[in-house]
């Protein structure tokens, strides 16, 4: 079987209340567990906090999966046993396979620069460092539909989107083949379409629309960024995210089985719902057979192989 679990679905910034617990208040963080029992980590927001609690279970390998290194995406990170992965018992000698945009490593060493911002460094230097990554292993994005071989059953295949951050935002598509059948799980955050940063509307847009289609095409999972409602879009737009029936859209012509809409804005649990309600009623008018349904922290998922 493949397990996904949610653990962090906000965007922007963590969220704290009781008006935000049904949906959840940490940022990114998913896992997904291979058939071949390869733990998957998507993203290191803060709900990456909870999600190190999939390493009790042991294991074969571990990797983790960055979209890109804004706060919300990496900020969780220091805080897990990821980075001292071959210091624990059942993992010793074992190191994290990371996956991410060009320049991965030193971008997270603005972040975690072992001084101003974050006491502990990614890279080596004097002092405590991330040790628990394969510095010389790092893999970075290269060029578009650069695949990856993960284990025995399952690739990544890599695309970059479309958000305002200098190396860009990488999309995952995870495919796995087994028994003469292929399952994909498409993780697409922080992704615009309609402008390209800063205001600029995208000239090439419906190119960029298609070229998304194509990657995800029938896919049975997509995890896609849309983090505004329909009307507060044009209030953010060219922040580098979608908008609800957007997605949705795109999701029916590509034929995907099953949309989890991430990356929620600031609304609490009532608007969320409400939103999720609207989503749902909107798809019923596509005449697609898309299933809708808004992330939170806590869901999990498993596809039966």
């Amino acid at each position: 079987m493949i397990k996904i679990n949610f653990y962090g679905v906000r965007g922007s910034i963590p969220q704290s209340g009781t008006e935000y617990i049904q949906f959840g208040g940490a940022t990114s963080s998913i896992t997904i567990r291979t058939p071949m029992n390869t733990l998957l980590f998507l993203d290191a927001g803060t709900g990456i906090i909870t999600a190190q609690q999939e390493l009790n279970t042991i294991a074969e390998d571990v990797y983790l999966f960055i979209s890109h290194t804004h706060a919300d995406h990496i900020q969780g990170l220091g805080m897990t046993k990821l980075p001292w992965l071959s210091s624990l018992e059942n993992y010793k000698d074992k190191n994290v396979h990371l996956v991410g945009p060009k320049g991965i490593g030193n971008h997270l060493q603005k972040y975690y620069d072992g001084d101003v911002i974050w006491p502990v460094s990614f890279l080596p230097q004097e002092g405590p460092y991330m040790f628990g990554f394969d510095k010389e292993k790092i893999t970075e994005y290269e060029e578009d539909n650069q695949e990856i071989q993960i284990d025995r059953v399952t690739t990544v295949r890599l695309l970059k989107g479309i958000h305002p951050v200098s190396s860009g935002v990488i999309l995952y598509k995870f495919i796995f083949t087994f028994k003469d059948r292929k399952y994909s799980i498409i993780y697409a955050t922080d992704n615009e379409f309609d402008y390209i940063g800063k205001k600029i509307i995208n000239p090439n847009k419906e190119e960029w629309i298609n070229r998304y289609i194509e990657f995800i095409y029938k896919s049975d999972i997509l995890i896609a960024d849309a983090q505004y409602s329909n009307d507060d879009y044009t209030n953010y737009s060219g922040f580098g995210h979608s908008y609800h029936n957007q997605i949705i859209d795109i999701a029916c012509q590509a034929k995907i089985k099953h949309l989890y809409i991430t990356h929620h804005h600031n609304y609490d649990d009532r608007q969320l719902k409400e939103f999720e309600d609207r989503a749902i009623t909107y798809s019923k008018t596509k005449n697609s057979n898309l299933e809708v349904s808004f992330a939170k922290i806590g869901l999990e998922k498993i596809l039966q192989i």
